[in-house]
């Protein structure tokens, strides 16, 4: 996410400036390994600035090179091999990564009849709430013969309420959005890019959460580490502690607010799917009174600090005041909050439960790499859409 963030930074200077066109570069197919997954992003200035990575840094410098002569005439597809031979064992660029990768390259700002992605994304990270899902064309069939389609988008996007607007480039054909729209609806909560094949057309599709909403309860030296490292995650860590003298911009500086409860209630304080809440409060009687509260919340995501003694005592006072978690309730808690990293040290308490949350995030357990079978990443995403009209003749 902070690595968006200083693309969408970049483009914002260019853009008060008016001056400057940029290439951005997507990566949108990956076949084989590769350091970077499709949806990562490049941005690249006529006056040799770039922000964003599509590779550990090996393909960038050629990227650079041929990205203007490439996107002179329009959007164009750039495929990198990286796969090695008799010749080059470790393959061209020397990555020994042994993969191909597509990237897909355009100038913006685009021309009117065009969504800007940058844009899009950049409305999006003005909120803490909502989803963002984009589809983009990066292949069309020679039967086809839209040239023009591609880098075509259709945008949809959605609060936390059901509201949704939607946005299509007039090259995106009307008759692919009825067959992408489900598409883009079925990919709800975590980040993703999936590929999709249908008539004719190969497209993108991908969904954008916000920064990662973290509100910590505490006010304590063990939040300042944690705050510092979600915030140079790119996240947007919110404090909420009891304390005047601790609640202060000088300990917590890059805090994305603060809020102190002798002057906020906390119906005040807004929780929502994308919130990840962390309870660090070291104060029993207060998380008695906070702990309904979260968990009766829409909270995407709630830890608690300390040991699992001390939860289950949280538990049974929330019961003896009639209170009774649900099971879906619960399955959002996580306690103690943390990897199994033997953490002592304040940041390193805070490197534990920011990788936790990362590995929740993902789907992960947050296991050594060493040990995981198979392969790091699961290999891209493709799928084959067809019409009813085509399922009926088969």
């Amino acid at each position: 996410m902070r690595e968006l963030d200083h693309i969408l930074g970049v483009y914002q200077q260019l853009d008060e400036r008016g001056d400057e066109q940029v290439v951005l570069g997507t990566l949108v197919d990956l076949r084989g390994s590769g350091y970077r997954r499709p949806g990562a992003r490049i941005l690249m200035t006529s006056s040799h600035e770039r922000a964003g990575l599509i590779s550990g840094g090996c393909l960038e410098r050629d990227v650079m090179r041929q990205a203007w002569a490439l996107t002179k005439d329009g959007p164009c597809l750039a495929l990198y091999d990286t796969r090695g031979d008799e010749l080059h064992p470790q393959g061209p660029y020397g990555t020994g990564c042994d993969g191909l990768v597509t990237l897909l390259l355009e100038r913006l700002p685009p021309e009117p009849s065009r969504i800007d992605p940058l844009s899009e994304l950049a409305d999006l990270h003005e909120t803490l709430s909502g989803q963002l899902a984009m589809a983009t064309i990066y292949g069309v069939a020679e039967e086809v013969g839209a040239d023009s389609a591609l880098g075509a988008r259709l945008a949809l996007r959605a609060g936390h309420t059901a509201d949704a607007s939607r946005k299509r480039d007039e090259a995106f054909p009307e008759h692919l959005e009825a067959m992408i729209l489900p598409e883009l609806e079925k990919l709800d909560g975590a980040s993703r890019a999936v590929s999709v094949h249908a008539q004719g057309y190969t497209v993108l599709l991908e969904t954008f959460l916000p920064p990662t909403d973290l509100l910590v309860f505490g006010d304590g030296d063990d939040v300042i580490p944690l705050v510092e490292l979600a915030a140079t995650m790119g996240w947007r860590p919110r404090v909420v502690g009891k304390w005047p003298a601790r609640v202060t911009r000088a300990r917590f500086t890059r805090a994305h607010s603060l809020c102190l409860l002798e002057k906020e209630s906390l119906e005040d304080i807004t929780i929502h799917k994308n919130t990840h809440v962390l309870l660090m409060t070291h104060d029993f009687d207060w998380d008695v009174q906070l702990l309904p509260m979260l968990l009766a919340s829409e909270a995407r995501h709630i830890g608690l600090l300390g040991p699992r003694r001390r939860t289950m005592n949280l538990l049974e006072q929330m019961r003896d005041r009639g209170v009774l978690p649900t099971p879906s309730q619960l399955e959002r808690l996580e306690t103690p909050i943390g990897l199994a990293l033997g953490a002592d040290a304040p940041e390193e308490v805070a490197l534990s439960i920011i990788a936790s949350i990362v590995a929740r995030r993902n789907g992960r357990e947050g296991g050594r790499l060493s040990r995981e079978k198979g392969a790091i990443h699961a290999p891209h995403e493709r799928r084959a859409l067809v019409t009813a009209a085509a399922e009926d003749a088969s």
